[in-house]
């Protein structure tokens, strides 16, 4: 099983900007690499664009009444879109058509989430079976430890080849120290 889709470095791009411009921590059998990621400028808000604008532009004021009920709708709208980067339907929310496409980015300052590429050479093996029996095991111990990231960072992870001989435990737990040094660790030391 691969990582959540939100969570993988796929880019050629990306790899080496990481290699670039990121910072290295090393342990015995890996080098991690980090990046802060920008904000994301692709984002779509979840509220379409004349929302704000409606409520703003009333020709008389909102009854105590009519402003909770436009809070509550508001609110449901924002549970309904959650963290996913999706439109609401303009209509959901004013009555109107689902014409808007010009819609402005979720949160300014949104990241998303903590991207992680892992690298394995030919010089950990020259098999590749070897090799992809350490990716999984990589996969797995990552998949574990996302709860615990930040969000807003790229990472890539070079195995050694002295990696060889690791078994899943081992990777968590070289994981779990080098990351604690970094700040894509929630809570880092």
């Amino acid at each position: 099983m691969s990582l959540p889709a939100q969570h993988r470095l796929r880019h050629r791009r990306d790899f080496s900007k990481v290699y670039r411009h990121g910072e290295r921590y090393s342990s015995k059998n890996l080098v991690i690499r980090v990046l802060k990621a920008r904000p994301s400028k692709s984002t779509k808000n979840c509220f379409p664009q004349n929302f704000s604008q409606s409520a703003s532009k009333q020709s008389r004021p909102l009854s105590v009444e009519e402003s909770i009920a436009e809070e509550v709708i508001a609110e449901e709208v924002i549970q309904e879109c959650g963290d996913r980067h999706t439109q609401v339907p303009q209509k959901a929310v004013s009555g109107e058509s689902d014409d808007s496409d010009d819609l402005p980015p979720l949160h300014p300052t949104r990241t998303e989430p903590t991207k992680v590429g892992i690298s394995v050479s030919q010089k950990v093996s020259k098999r590749a079976v070897i090799r992809n029996r350490i990716k999984r095991q990589l996969k797995a111990a990552i998949r574990s430890l996302i709860p615990c990231f930040n969000n807003g960072w790229l990472l890539v992870i070079v195995v050694r080849p002295s990696a060889v001989q690791c078994d899943y435990g081992q990777f968590l737990q070289e994981l779990e120290k080098t990351l604690k040094l970094t700040e894509v660790w929630n809570g880092h030391s």
